[in-house]
């Protein structure tokens, strides 16, 4: 059976959107939505755009949307002024005028071949911020009128059903492993070609600056080649993941002329000298850890769940346990902690990211190893999402041959 474009982008977000009409939450949110400033677009345009994401987000059928008109015409009757009001302040103030209880507001601007849409969501009755949606579109107004704005609503939806699993009353089957589950479904491309920067920084404050090429498809494959500095180049990488056994992991070596096999007694160890360990580089398997939900907190201003995942003992990690920070809006992990095996805090590892059509792609990963002070730092450059990408590329032999 073929499916649309349209419901393609919308299927990873159906989870979390049914939540929404779920009993657990049976009563519709009034929301409404500002017009969206238009950059590089005209007014006409940009209002479209903005009345596309009112149909849409009417279309999950979670939301009572005031109408345009509706909301024009009882401004006008409050004789209140729209110019100039962006702030939360301004927006909690037009949402009370509307008898909304979540209002929406921002900006798509053009540049290039390139739609974005910057979306945010407010709480009208306490002016928090419950969700941001940014999202890109290479291509022209059409797509982003049919597809775009579609994905940006369903985001939105995902925010709100965030903030109903942390208002209600948490069950015991809602806990931790819900929220782990939710990060295991995350939509990731089908596969993603990069290059990268890794820059390795010492207690001392010393320097090493590594260039890598990198090929994933899915979680469980993955192969990199080292493109310098002169005494790097040509070493690679290969992971293969399974499901009933543990992950392959191979390096090749070509000043030694060597394959070397990363068993599962060395997954601790340092991967080329960086802050990364081979047991890093494996899938963290949803049912190979247990999970508890420690508390809700907020990063960056935004509302998160800490969540502490603990391997179980046949799964022989290297970690006691891991610290994730779960960002309610989206479900993404800025920020992770991890403790060795004597509980003591081993490392940080925080992440930058962007969204490109309806993924989150990182951009920055920073690792910093607080017993040893010393540091990684990832950059990622010229990605490129669902390409293609053959299973046979992933196979030893290719080890060997540089990209």
């Amino acid at each position: 059976m073929k499916i649309s474009t349209r419901r393609r982008l919308l299927l990873p977000l159906l989870p979390m959107i049914m939540l929404l009409s779920s009993p657990l939450i049976a009563q519709k949110i009034t929301i409404a939505v500002m017009e969206f400033e238009g950059r590089g677009i005209n007014t006409i345009e940009s209002a479209a755009l903005t009345d596309r994401l009112r149909n849409e987000l009417f279309r999950l059928g979670v939301f009572d949307v005031v109408e345009r008109g509706m909301m024009e015409q009882i401004l006008t009757e409050q004789d209140f002024q729209l110019t100039g009001c962006t702030s939360n302040e301004c927006l909690v103030e037009v949402g009370q005028i509307l008898g909304a209880q979540r209002i929406i507001g921002g900006s798509i601007s053009k540049v290039g071949g390139t739609y974005t849409v910057s979306a945010r969501m407010v709480d009208v009755g306490t002016g928090k911020l419950l969700g941001v949606s940014d999202y890109d579109l290479q291509g022209n107004l059409d797509q982003m009128l049919t597809q775009g704005m579609a994905v940006v609503a369903s985001k939105l939806a995902i925010a709100e059903s965030t903030q109903a699993l942390t208002t209600r009353e948490p069950s015991p089957a809602q806990t931790g492993y819900d929220i782990a589950r939710m990060m295991d479904e995350r939509e990731e491309p089908n596969d993603m070609v990069s290059d990268m920067t890794m820059i390795l920084t010492s207690r001392t404050g010393s320097s090493r600056t590594l260039t890598v090429h990198s090929v994933r498809k899915g979680d469980d494959k993955q192969i990199v080649w080292f493109l310098s500095p002169a005494d790097d180049r040509g070493v690679a990488f290969l992971k293969i993941g399974y499901e009933d056994r543990e992950d392959e992991m191979r390096m090749w070596l070509p000043g030694f002329k060597r394959m070397r096999r990363i068993s599962s007694s060395k997954k601790g160890e340092s991967f080329m000298g960086s802050d990364l360990s081979y047991e890093d580089m494996t899938t963290r398997a949803l049912d190979e850890y247990t999970y508890e939900l420690i508390r809700e907190d907020t990063l960056d201003g935004e509302p998160v769940w800490i969540l502490e995942s603990t391997p179980r003992p046949e799964l022989r990690s290297s970690y006691s346990r891991i610290v994730s920070w779960v960002r309610q809006s989206d479900i993404f992990v800025p920020r992770e902690e991890f403790y060795d095996r004597a509980g003591n805090l081993l490392k940080v590892r925080t992440m930058d990211v962007r969204e490109v059509k309806e993924y989150t792609i990182p951009v920055r990963m920073f690792v910093q190893n607080v017993q040893k002070e010393h540091s990684t730092e990832l950059i990622f450059e010229n990605v490129d999402l669902d390409t293609g990408v053959k299973d046979d590329l992933f196979h030893e032999r290719n080890l060997r041959k540089l990209p």
